[in-house]
């Protein structure tokens, strides 16, 4: 190919370079902020204050509200911190372990799930002002699982790539760009093609 053509390419390539790497940003900035995040919810949880503010939302999920009763607030707070660290520290061993991520990455979409669920069981979660669904103190307390229930689903479905395979696919990307140039050339850049060669 000629160096027109080339030219040509060359914004594709890149835009497609800087892509990948945003990509690849955002689902690091989400899966070690899951991280933070569950680590951060988990200590808290060893504090009476925490393990009773939780009680009244737990204890109208069906999924969970059994905990209560085989044991205590507190006790059934102390039996969720545990995987709460556990699920932040698999999800930080991204560059280390993979599949520990990929396992981090799947706990934390069962607990956002679990705790999103909650939004939808709690009374008052979710009212009606005026005919329209407001959020009350429960519900603006659970909205935020919802975007960490997504930013979970993201690191998960990240987390089965293999250590540097967005450079695999972006060189396999410029190759079939050069294998296919002649046959996806638009008008414009055959007109420029045709300029060069004039």
């Amino acid at each position: 190919m000629n160096s027109c053509t080339n030219h040509a390419i060359e914004p594709l390539y890149r835009l497609a370079s800087l892509r990948l790497k945003l990509g690849e940003l955002g689902i690091s900035i989400s899966r070690y902020g899951l991280a933070v995040v569950l680590l951060l919810i988990g200590f808290l949880k060893f504090t009476l204050a925490e393990a009773a503010g939780v009680q009244p939302l737990v204890e109208h999920s069906s999924l969970m509200s059994w905990m209560y009763r085989i044991s205590s607030v507190q006790s059934v707070s102390n039996l969720i911190v545990p995987m709460e660290i556990a699920l932040a520290l698999l999800l930080a061993l991204r560059l280390v372990s993979a599949r520990a991520s990929l396992v981090g990455s799947l706990g934390s979409v069962v607990t956002f799930l679990l705790t999103t669920s909650i939004l939808f069981s709690t009374p008052g979660a979710v009212q009606l002002n005026r005919g329209m669904p407001v959020l009350g103190e429960a519900g603006q307390f659970l909205i935020k699982d919802v975007v960490l229930l997504g930013a979970s689903n993201s690191a998960t479905s990240a987390s089965h790539d293999v250590q540097g395979q967005s450079l695999d696919r972006l060189w396999r990307f410029e190759a079939k760009i050069k294998d296919i140039r002649p046959r996806i050339m638009s008008r414009d850049i055959q007109r420029e093609t045709f300029l060069c060669y004039s």
